[in-house]
């Protein structure tokens, strides 16, 4: 998981694959997405968002 800036918005979280060279953007938000946490279940996602 890697977090990255974009020009739109300040702070997103970014899903990157590193075995095939790909990365999906997360949240679309215009203020900060930080501190993701995955839980065991591989599905949910919980994040702080200011």
């Amino acid at each position: 998981m890697a977090q990255a800036t974009s020009k739109k918005y300040t702070r997103d979280i970014w899903n990157s694959d590193v075995a095939i060279d790909t990365h999906k953007m997360i949240t679309i938000f215009k203020g900060e997405d930080k501190l993701p946490v995955f839980p065991t279940d591989q599905i949910s996602l919980y994040h702080l968002s200011e």
